[in-house]
């Protein structure tokens, strides 16, 4: 039995149990294992979803971890880690999929599962981006190859290795720094394909499409369901919109000329409403710092970008 994993805490708790919802409907063999970074379990949570606490994991340097990293590095740091525990319970026909929370799935995951490789990366960009787009090609070259956000794992002995040391970095080497070279769990991901050299890209345009994809094109809708070129999407991920993401949320905005997104996106908006309604906590997540993030921090970026072209302007006058 293949295993679909995710990793929040309360914060993105809504956003693992619309995954889940996703996961029941199209890979109803599977099992889903909720990863829990947080300090109080949730009361409740649908039957089918197994949660597994991050307390459980033994990580060496737990108790530096949860207080030296904000949470939004917290999370992708234990990543790794849930990956160790989780892969041992595979048979060698069986493969370990992660999903961040804010993904949706919108068919079944055969088109993937089929395949030889003994590990499936999503890369960020697999061509060119549009030189009018908000996201250029040099942002994606500093935050890595390949997207976090989804990847595939057999129980490999090399794949049970390169998560060892993956998740042994992730220790203390998953700040968001880009000028140190740092971009949580994602930069590492660049090694992958040393580690694992029978390994292939989940490079579909409708596999993860979000704010990575939408400078190509707009999806359609039909009957609800998101479309690309005629043809069903088979995920999207909502990373960097519905709350922040260090990587994501700067480019937020491009939602803007995109309608048919926007319109998917207030329907999940909706559906993370009830699930926050029924399973919600209130509060801030128990581990990791809690970053202080401005409503107005786009507006004030843009500002400063402007000042900033001013002045170098005078100093080269």
């Amino acid at each position: 039995m293949n295993i679909i994993y995710t990793v929040c805490n309360r914060k993105s708790l809504p956003h693992a149990l619309a995954l889940g919802d996703s996961v029941r409907k199209h890979q109803p063999t599977d099992r889903f294992v909720l990863g829990w970074v947080d300090d109080v379990i949730p009361n409740q949570l649908p039957k089918d979803v197994e949660l597994l606490e991050v307390t459980k994991l033994g990580i060496p340097q737990w108790e530096a971890m949860k207080t030296q990293y904000y949470t939004y590095e917290l999370l992708a740091a234990t990543r790794p880690w849930f990956a160790q525990q989780l892969i041992g319970q595979l048979t060698s026909s069986d493969r370990l999929i992660f999903l961040a929370p804010t993904v949706v799935l919108w068919t079944d995951l055969q088109h993937s599962l089929q395949r030889e490789e003994q590990a499936l990366f999503t890369p960020q960009a697999n061509r060119p981006i549009p030189k009018s787009a908000l996201l250029k090609d040099h942002q994606i070259l500093n935050t890595g190859m390949f997207h976090a956000g989804s990847w595939i794992l057999s129980a490999s002995d090399q794949g049970k290795d390169f998560l060892g040391w993956w998740a042994q970095r992730t220790q203390d080497r998953a700040y968001f720094d880009l000028c140190q070279g740092m971009c949580m769990d994602q930069l590492w991901l660049n090694y992958a394909p040393i580690h694992l050299p029978n390994w292939g890209k989940l490079a579909a345009d409708s596999w993860h499409y979000g704010l990575n994809k939408l400078a190509f094109q707009d999806i359609t809708l039909q009957n609800s369901k998101p479309y690309l070129n005629n043809m069903p999407v088979w995920s999207t991920d909502f990373a960097g919109i519905t709350f922040f993401d260090p990587i994501w949320s700067d480019y937020s905005n491009s939602v803007r000329n995109r309608p048919q997104f926007a319109t998917l996106l207030n329907a999940y908006q909706l559906q993370l409403d009830g699930l926050k309604t029924e399973y919600g906590l209130g509060g801030n997540a128990g581990y990791g710092k809690v970053a202080q993030i401005s409503p107005n921090r786009l507006l004030r970026n843009r500002t400063a970008k402007k000042i900033k072209l001013i002045t170098t302007f005078i100093d080269n006058y």
